[in-house]
């Protein structure tokens, strides 16, 4: 009887944080991956030819052993400035052909994996996908990644290439990409993922308030902060708390934030929350 008036208490006080909080946790995720460091695996926005828009970053998952590609999102109303972006960037299931096999070679769009060993270069190629979304709120493609090129990742980062073949059978766009070395990071109960932007007047307070409640770690995303965000940041960045990126792309892209953040550091939390910084 005790211990179901325990666990009755702590439920109670579970919904009446969540209700103070204000706040949806939005994902709550498990067994996606990244790596360790706090930046992009791409140095910037990678365009095509043509000048569209057409990759974020790369973001590697051991769980699903896959690779993911990033790509914009489609515009969003509350943001004045989106639509020029948007109307300007590639959408992957609009643009691209999936994969396919013909004849024992990939046609389509795919990638490839070469990896030196004792026996020479070996080459392997991996079918392209891409996550189907009609509301267009995830922009993704991914390939499968051999045993070989994720093991080898826990101590080093790669290379491979992509090849992009237009809907119209004309466009295709090889690319070599990094892969980015599997994270380091200690797996924590409860994360928070947000996209920041000259917000340092309540940043510190926002942090220690959410880790009174229970929060272990920050998936910081800063999109071009002027004021001191850095500075306030620092110290949890030196003590583990806070992973900060560097997200300077035009527009306002907080839906990319979301999806990078919850592909890359998902395995690394049992619960994953997507809110604002003002949210207490």
């Amino acid at each position: 009887m005790g211990g179901n008036a325990t666990l009755g208490t702590w439920v109670e006080a579970a919904f009446r944080m969540v209700a103070h909080q204000c706040t949806v946790i939005v994902l709550l995720l498990m067994c996606m991956l990244g790596h360790a460091r706090g930046s992009t695996c791409l140095k910037e926005v990678l365009h095509a030819a043509d000048g569209k828009i057409i990759l974020f970053d790369v973001v590697v998952s051991v769980s699903f052993k896959r690779v993911f590609l990033i790509g914009p999102h489609e515009k969003l109303w509350v943001v004045p400035t989106t639509p020029l972006l948007y109307a300007n960037s590639v959408f992957f299931p609009y643009y691209f052909n999936r994969g396919q096999v013909q004849d024992g070679q990939p046609k389509g769009s795919y990638c490839n994996f070469s990896m030196a060993g004792k026996g020479g270069q070996k080459e392997s190629w991996m079918l392209m996908d891409f996550v189907m979304d009609p509301l267009k709120n995830v922009n993704l493609a991914y390939c499968a990644l051999p045993d070989d090129v994720l093991s080898r990742l826990v101590g080093e980062d790669l290379e491979f290439s992509v090849s992009f073949s237009g809907k119209d059978g004309r466009e295709v766009y090889p690319l070599t990409l990094p892969l980015c070395r599997v994270p380091s990071l200690p797996r924590v109960f409860a994360s928070l993922c947000c996209i920041i932007r000259d917000e340092a007047r309540y940043l510190e307070e926002w942090i220690e308030y959410s880790r009174m409640i229970g929060v272990n770690h920050f998936f910081l995303y800063d999109h071009g902060s002027k004021d001191d965000t850095r500075e306030i940041l620092a110290r949890y960045v030196e003590e583990g708390i806070v992973t900060v990126h560097n997200w300077s792309f035009p527009g306002y892209p907080q839906r990319e934030a979301h999806t990078h953040c919850t592909h890359r550091y998902g395995h690394l939390t049992s619960w994953l929350g997507l809110m604002d910084v003002d949210e207490f």
